[in-house]
């Protein structure tokens, strides 16, 4: 039965099918993997849709049971909500509820449970037979999920009204109608126009309940250690005695409980307060994320990253199918292909910036006062300048910790003349040297936006797929005023966090059509170079050394770059020893 249910869902969606004892899970094209994972954490909108269709899925077994109807439903159901879902959305509400002030979560909650109407309703039409099978399945799901705040009762309410065959909440009955025969977009758009206002109060009260639950726990000493402490104890303390003991006594808040409680918390002073509501946050992520989890697509796997969003997990197809196993390697042959002509310059390029690395200057640890270490021949000198330094000992000279962000053009004029070509080339090449010397460096790409493909903490394994497909990304206008900005801030920053030197380093064929240009342009620059250096890379013939003057060259080949380097960012690194972060 199994082995049937994997042929038929293969000539039906057209996708790779494997059946697993172990889980669910989906896999795309690795050649695709880089614009998939930018399009899931929102980063883009509109990309290809060989990017949002994955080329193999897994099913797992024990789940879908052993009847061929039920299973084949479940199947279908996960697959259409796996392909009907738009994983930008999903960021886009995370970031809309995070504006307004709630968990990121929340929108989850009440999204999650949407789309998962949604894919019914599409496999109703085209499989009327799925309908009972999958309505039954809900009704066990609701019957299995432990309901405590009202945004969930909301989210609730509006599942039941599919299960029970008719509408328990009038005020909802078109909108969600409308919602459910809309296109991702139109539905999402759906959300805030009709579904926020009633949702907002619910988790407004919910975020009440909450506090008070929190209270109820920490007097019946049920909070967890993550929770209880000196700050929840005193609070509970400042309310008078007759809520206490309430809290302590009482199964349930009823709502006469509740805002005596809350109106005692206002005259608790602001800092508690404050304390409280953060622990009402992380109380309601988690209840959130228990709330959640059965209507996502399983075939996804998620993680909750910080402050609350939740982020979808992207893999690459590795089944033993023949669909996958030449994505894999054409991936492979990509990155040989394009490595061949700079492989042997990683080796001298690696070499030559050894040689001009920066050291820290001479340092100074310890004092003495008194004893044969005092350096009593600099006694006249040290004193009248006030350095001191005969009470301190000498340290070796280290070498200095730096940073380096990448910043590539990957605008409509550097795909012509095999400009893009070479620039990808010669950024590979700087990246290549920089992991072998286990230096901190970032990776950006810009056209009329600004896109980090590698920030610093990022391994550099996952960032050569989304270099090696960086001329599939989509064309556009080159605001290189947005982009050295950028690029050149969060540069800075990581700096200042980490007390680095920092470089950045642009290859650009220099034709804005937006933002600042000629005089203006090149006086930004000028002022940006003026906090931390920035080095250009010009491809073709462009006007990278006008804008970037002394530190801009342009190169007609990759085989000049390794000459270019040492023209350039020698000067650079040396003169960064008296750069103060």
């Amino acid at each position: 039965m199994i082995e049937r249910l994997a042929n038929l869902l293969r000539g039906e969606y057209d996708l790779e099918v494997e059946i697993s004892q172990e889980g669910w899970g989906a896999g795309y094209d690795p050649l695709s993997i880089s614009l998939t994972e930018m399009w899931a954490r929102g980063e883009l909108k509109d990309v290809p849709n060989v990017a949002k269709v994955p080329t193999g899925v897994v099913i797992n077994a024990p789940e879908v049971g052993k009847e061929e109807a039920k299973a084949l439903a479940i199947c279908r159901h996960q697959i259409e909500l796996l392909l009907g879902t738009d994983l930008y959305l999903w960021r886009q509400g995370q970031r809309e509820f995070f504006k307004f002030g709630y968990n990121p979560s929340s929108f989850v909650a009440l999204f999650s449970a949407l789309e998962y109407l949604r894919a019914i309703q599409k496999l109703s039409q085209s499989h009327p037979e799925s309908h009972e099978i999958l309505i039954k399945h809900l009704e066990q799901t609701l019957k299995n999920i432990k309901v405590i705040y009202p945004h969930h009762e909301f989210v609730a309410s509006i599942l039941q009204n599919k299960t029970h065959g008719t509408f328990l909440r009038k005020d909802i009955e078109s909108s969600l109608e409308n919602y459910l025969n809309s296109s991702p977009e139109e539905a999402f758009e759906l959300i805030f126009e009709n579904f926020l206002s009633p949702y907002l109060k619910k988790l407004d009260e919910s975020m009440e309940l909450s506090q008070v639950l929190l209270l109820q726990k920490q007097a019946k000493e049920e909070l967890s250690s993550a929770r209880s402490g000196r700050i929840m104890t005193d609070l509970l303390k400042r309310l008078p005695k007759e809520l206490q003991q309430a809290l302590e006594t009482e199964k349930e808040i009823s709502q006469e409980l509740k805002l005596k409680i809350l109106k005692s918390i206002k005259t608790a002073p602001e800092w508690m307060r404050d304390y409280l509501k953060q622990m009402t946050q992380i109380e309601i992520l988690e209840e959130d994320v228990k709330f959640f989890a059965p209507f996502l697509p399983k075939m996804l796997e998620t993680e909750i990253e910080h402050r609350g969003f939740l982020a979808f997990i992207i893999k690459s197809w590795q089944a033993q199918s023949a669909k996958g196993q030449r994505g894999g390697a054409k991936s492979a042959s990509t990155y040989l292909e394009t490595m061949r002509p700079i492989r042997h310059y990683v080796d001298s390029l690696r070499k030559k910036l050894l040689s001009i690395m920066p050291e820290d200057e001479e340092l100074f640890g310890g004092r003495f006062y008194l004893g044969k270490r005092l350096d009593y021949h600099s006694l006249s000198f040290e004193i009248p300048i006030k350095r001191g330094k005969i009470y301190q000992k000498r340290v070796k000279p280290s070498p200095a910790r730096m940073a380096f962000r990448l910043l590539l053009d990957i605008s409509s004029s550097m795909k012509k003349e095999d400009k893009l070509k070479t620039a990808l080339r010669a950024s590979l090449l700087f990246c290549e040297v920089l992991e072998s010397l286990k230096m901190n460096f970032a990776f950006d790409v810009f056209n009329e936006e600004v896109l980090s493909l590698k920030e610093f903490e990022d391994n550099y394994e996952r960032v050569l797929s989304k270099i090696l497909r960086l001329a599939s990304l989509p064309s556009g206008a080159t605001n290189l005023e947005k982009a050295v900005r950028y690029s050149h801030e969060n540069l800075r920053t990581f700096c200042l966090k980490t007390s680095q030197r920092g470089l950045l380093v642009v290859f650009s064929d220099g034709e804005p059509t937006r933002g600042a240009k000629s005089e203006e342009l090149k006086s930004i620059i000028q002022d940006l170079k003026a906090i931390m250096p920035i080095v250009a890379f010009g491809v073709g013939k462009g006007p990278v050394e006008f804008y970037f003057e002394k530190t801009g060259i342009n190169l007609k080949t990759i085989n000049e770059l390794p000459l270019a380097f040492g023209r350039l960012i020698e000067n650079q690194i040396r003169r960064l020893l008296v750069y103060q972060q």
